[in-house]
């Protein structure tokens, strides 16, 4: 029981931010849990993040930020953002992401990717057939004919 263990922690969400209250602002919880190490016994069964302190739109609360308990260490990265604020969408804004859509207008990402493909494949099939003899089955190119004068 002398060996550390990393095990994920649910993230507890206490506090009221003045950002979400007075300002109207949106939280965005980025991590549900966070990896901590720890030894068996010190594991704790939350982390706490405090929102209280996210005083304005766009501020976030760290995983640095967060408080542990002795001999627990968080494993992600201490600028790695826990939540934040956000403004909420305006109507207009909504609006446009609602607008209708077309399908001819969607693209399908196969059909990107294969036409990107293609055009690899035709731009590498010009220099590597020049000079050399056709495939099995497949017909040979047109050579070019110089003119008599």
């Amino acid at each position: 029981m002398d060996e550390k263990i990393k095990v994920k922690v649910p993230v507890e969400f206490v506090g009221e931010s003045q950002a979400i209250k007075e300002k109207n602002g949106l939280l965005v919880k980025a991590m549900q849990e966070i990896e901590v190490e720890a030894l068996p016994t010190n594991i704790p069964r939350s982390v706490i993040a405090d929102i209280s302190k996210i005083a304005d739109i766009g501020q976030s609360v760290y995983v640095k930020d967060l408080k542990f308990a002795d001999g627990v260490v968080a494993i992600v990265d201490g600028e790695s953002v826990v939540a934040t604020v956000t403004a909420k969408m305006t109507e207009e804004q909504e609006a446009a992401l609602s607008a209708e859509v077309k399908p001819e207008d969607v693209k399908v990402e196969t059909e990107e990717k294969k036409e990107a493909r293609d055009a690899v494949k035709a731009a590498a099939a010009e220099p590597a057939t020049a000079g050399k003899t056709p495939a099995a089955g497949a017909t040979p190119a047109a050579k070019p004919t110089a003119e008599k004068k």
